[in-house]
């Protein structure tokens, strides 16, 4: 008996080494549960805005809005997210020449990136506000239009143009952006 098993066990690989050499496939391996698929960017946001348009809370509504905030704030990209990191760090310490300078950076690696233009745009406008350069509330002007092309939805945008609008004196203008942002979300704090 021992001389049987020890013919059949060089038979066994001589048999699956000449299988793997011919080509004749392997047994399927057991079978891994599948991971759900994850939703991608804009369905992501497209149920959130959905959820966002129904809220009956205000602090579901905040919620809702910092999540779609978190998601525009992804570049996916490492060092596109490094720049805005940095970026929004010297907004909020009020340096805005180098936060525009950072974002110039932003934008010019980045162009369908639209939380870059957005935060851009932002930055100019508080810059006008502070030193009134015109120059800087038309680029601002031009940086909303360009968040707008790429995320239509962009409600931080749309307040910045309805402001911008005022500080123009066209209040039908600013009237239809406020109007575009209610819609977005009517539990508008």
């Amino acid at each position: 008996m021992r001389a049987t098993r020890r013919i059949r066990l060089p038979l066994l690989l001589l048999a699956a080494s000449v299988a793997l050499a011919s080509g004749i496939p392997h047994p399927p391996a057991a079978a891994q549960p599948s991971e759900a698929p994850q939703p991608t960017r804009e369905a992501e946001l497209d149920r959130l805005f959905a959820d966002l348009a129904a809220a009956t809370h205000p602090a579901a509504a905040a919620g809702l809005r910092k999540d779609i905030w978190n998601i525009w704030m992804r570049a996916d990209s490492p060092s596109i997210d490094l720049l805005m990191s940095r970026a929004t760090d010297a907004l909020e310490q009020e340096n805005l020449h180098h936060a525009i300078e950072l974002l110039d950076t932003v934008t010019a690696l980045a162009p369908a990136y639209a939380e870059g233009w957005n935060k851009r745009a932002t930055a100019l406008h508080a810059r006008f506000l502070r030193e009134s350069l015109a120059d800087d509330l038309e680029r601002s002007l031009s940086d909303i239009a360009r968040t707008l092309e790429l995320e239509p939805r962009h409600f931080g945008a749309l307040s910045g143009l309805a402001m911008i609008h005022e500080i123009k004196g066209d209040a039908a203008a600013a009237e239809a952006a406020r109007a575009r942002v209610r819609a977005l979300m009517p539990l508008l704090p």
